[in-house]
C-alpha cells in the first residue's frame, strides 16, 4: 500500500513538471506583433513566433478580410540593429570587458543582411559607426568604446531618438534597439520614464535591454527592463560571470521573424485607425494600425463626376461655364502678379532693415568689447596689487615669534583635510607649507589616494598664491573638478569645496594655525 502511494506521488510530480514545461513552451511560442509600418499602399507587419506553416494564414482588417497577402522571412529582406552603450564610469570595471566580449560575439554572429550601428551616449548619442555590414568597421568601433566621467540620461536620449529617427521617419525595415546600461533614474529635468513608456506603447519598436549589475542598482535596472517588457522584447542581466554567447543566441532568434505584407481593400484606405488581425493555424494576434490614405482615388472620382455633369449640360451652358472659368483664371493671374510685386517690395524693405540692424549690432559689439577690455585690464591691475599685498602679509604670517624663520625649522602655515564624501572613514589630514600633491603615487604625493584606479599618479596640486589657496590639475587622465566645474586653470579653493578626482569625491577643509588667517 505504501509503495502504491509513493508511485502515485511520483506520477503526479511528473505530470506537474510536464504541465509546467508545456505551459512555458506555449508561452514562449505565442505569436507577437513586434513592429508595424504603414506604407503608401500597404501594411508591413513583423510577427515573431509565427510558426513554420503559414499557408493557411489570413488577415482581417476591421470586418473585412484582405485577399492580397505576401509573407517572407526576415532573412530574405534586410533589418537594422542600433547598439547604444552607456560609457560612463558608473559601469563597473569588471563588466566593461564583458561588454566588449558581447559586442565581438554579436558582430561575428549577425545575419548577413543585417546592418548594425554602434553608439555611446550620455545626454546625446555619439555614433562610432553608421549602419553597416562591414565586419572590420564594426570590430574597430567596438574596440573604440572608452568610458568617461559623465552623467547619463537614458530617458531624454531614447525619447528624442524615437521621435526624431523612428516615428518621424518610418522605414519599411525591421528595426531594433539594444541598450547596454546600468539602469534608468529620474534625475534628469527632461522626460520622465512614464512619458517614455507611453511613447513606446503607442509606437512599438523592440528595445532589448542588457543591464550591468553593480550590486546596488536593482531599482534602476527594473526601470530599464520595463522598456523591454513594454516593447515585447527580451532583457538580460550582465555581470562578470555572464555567458555573453547565450545573450547573442537569444538575439539571433529574431532571424525567424516573418514579414507579412498586406494590401487593404480600396474602401479602407482612408487614413483611419483599424484593428488588423492575423489568423495563424492555431492562434491569432492583432494590433491597431493606421490605414494608408489614397487621396488620388478620391480626386479621380470627383473628376469623373465633373465629366458626367458636363456631358449632361447643353452647348450654351458649357460655353457659359468655360467663359466664367476663363474670367476667374485671368483674375487669379492678375492677383498673383500684384501679390508678387508686394512680396518683392516687402523683401527689399526687410533686407534694408536687416542690413542696418547688423551694422548697428557690429558697432555696439565693438563698443562693448573695448569697454570690457578696459575693465578687464583695470581688474587685472587691481588683482596684481592685491596679490602683492597678500604675499607680503603671508610672509609676515610665516615669521616665528622672534621674527626669523630658521632653515630646516619651518613650521606649517596650516593643515588641510580631505574626506571621502561617500566613505567618510577615508580621511586625510596633512600639514600645509606651500603646496601638497595628491594622487595614487606614494613616492611623489603627500596625500595618497590609491583605492580608486580613476585617480592618476600625480592628479592635482593644492598650493598658495598670495593669501589664496589654489588648486590645479596635473594633466590627469580623468580631470579635476571643483564643485562640479572642471579645473582648466588655477582655481581658488574654499573650506567645504567638493573636489572630484576621477570617480572619487573629496570634501576640502582648511585649518589655519593661530599665526595664519585668510583675508
Amino acid at each position: 500500500m505504501k509503495i502504491r502511494r509513493n508511485y502515485q506521488k511520483n506520477v503526479m510530480l511528473v505530470l506537474i513538471i510536464f504541465l509546467m514545461s508545456s505551459i512555458k513552451c506555449l508561452a514562449e511560442e505565442m505569436p507577437i506583433i513586434i513592429e508595424t509600418v504603414t506604407n503608401e499602399t500597404d501594411l508591413s507587419i513583423y510577427v515573431k513566433n509565427a510558426g513554420n506553416d503559414l499557408s493557411e494564414m489570413t488577415v482581417q482588417i476591421g470586418t473585412s478580410e484582405s485577399e492580397q497577402i505576401i509573407y517572407q522571412s526576415i532573412e530574405e529582406s534586410e533589418f537594422e540593429t542600433l547598439i547604444l552603450i552607456d560609457n560612463s564610469l558608473s559601469i563597473p570595471q569588471n563588466i566593461r570587458g564583458k561588454i566588449l566580449e558581447f559586442l565581438n560575439n554579436f558582430i561575428e554572429n549577425k545575419a548577413g543582411n543585417e546592418k548594425v550601428a554602434i553608439g555611446v551616449f550620455s545626454r546625446d548619442i555619439t555614433y562610432l559607426t553608421d549602419y553597416t555590414s562591414d565586419y572590420t568597421l564594426l570590430k574597430n568601433a567596438a574596440e573604440a568604446v572608452t568610458y568617461q566621467n559623465q552623467e547619463t540620461y537614458i530617458t531624454d536620449m531614447l525619447y528624442e531618438l524615437l521621435c526624431r529617427d523612428y516615428i518621424a521617419k518610418p522605414k519599411d525595415v525591421y528595426r531594433r534597439i539594444i541598450i547596454i546600461a546600468d539602469g534608468i533614474d529620474n534625475e534628469s529635468l527632461g522626460y520622465t520614464t512614464d512619458e517614455l513608456n507611453r511613447l513606446i506603447e503607442e509606437d512599438t519598436y523592440p528595445i532589448y535591454a542588457i543591464g550591468c549589475s553593480t550590486g546596488k542598482n536593482n531599482q534602476e535596472l527594473e526601470s530599464l527592463f520595463a522598456l523591454s517588457r513594454i516593447s515585447d522584447a527580451e532583457y538580460f542581466l550582465l555581470d562578470s560571470n555572464e555567458d555573453t554567447s547565450a545573450i547573442v543566441n537569444v538575439l539571433s532568434e529574431d532571424k525567424q521573424i516573418v514579414k507579412v505584407m498586406v494590401t487593404p481593400p480600396a474602401e479602407l484606405m482612408d487614413g483611419s485607425t483599424k484593428t488588423v488581425k492575423i489568423n495563424l493555424l492555431a492562434q491569432s494576434v492583432s494590433r491597431e494600425m493606421k490605414m494608408p490614405q489614397q487621396i488620388e482615388q478620391k480626386e479621380i472620382i470627383e473628376s469623373t463626376e465633373s465629366e458626367e455633369e458636363i456631358n449632361e449640360m447643353t452647348e450654351e451652358a458649357v460655353e457659359e461655364v468655360l467663359t466664367e472659368q476663363l474670367t476667374e483664371e485671368v483674375t487669379v493671374v492678375e492677383e498673383d502678379e500684384e501679390t508678387l510685386r508686394k512680396t518683392a517690395a516687402l523683401k527689399i524693405i526687410v533686407f534694408v532693415i536687416a542690413f542696418w540692424v547688423v551694422v548697428i549690432g557690429i558697432i555696439i559689439t565693438f563698443i562693448l568689447i573695448r569697454h570690457f577690455k578696459r575693465k578687464s585690464k583695470k581688474e587685472r591691475n587691481q588683482t596684481q596689487n592685491l596679490m602683492v599685498q597678500r604675499e607680503k602679509e603671508l610672509k609676515a604670517a610665516l615669521v616665528n615669534s622672534s621674527g626669523v624663520v630658521e632653515i630646516g625649522q619651518q613650521q606649517p602655515i596650516a593643515y588641510i583635510m580631505l574626506t571621502d564624501v561617500h566613505s567618510p572613514a577615508r580621511s586625510f589630514r596633512v600639514p600645509f607649507y606651500r603646496n601638497v600633491v595628491i594622487g595614487r603615487s606614494e613616492t611623489v604625493c603627500q596625500i595618497v589616494i590609491d583605492y580608486d584606479q580613476s585617480v592618476s599618479g600625480r592628479h592635482c596640486e593644492i598650493y598658495t598664491i598670495g593669501n589664496k589657496i589654489m588648486i590645479k590639475d596635473l594633466q590627469s587622465s580623468n580631470g579635476t573638478f571643483v564643485n562640479g566645474g572642471r579645473v582648466f586653470r588655477d582655481t581658488e579653493l574654499m573650506s567645504g569645496s567638493i573636489i572630484t578626482l576621477g570617480g572619487v569625491e573629496m570634501r576640502f577643509e582648511f585649518q589655519p594655525l593661530s599665526n595664519f588667517s585668510r583675508i
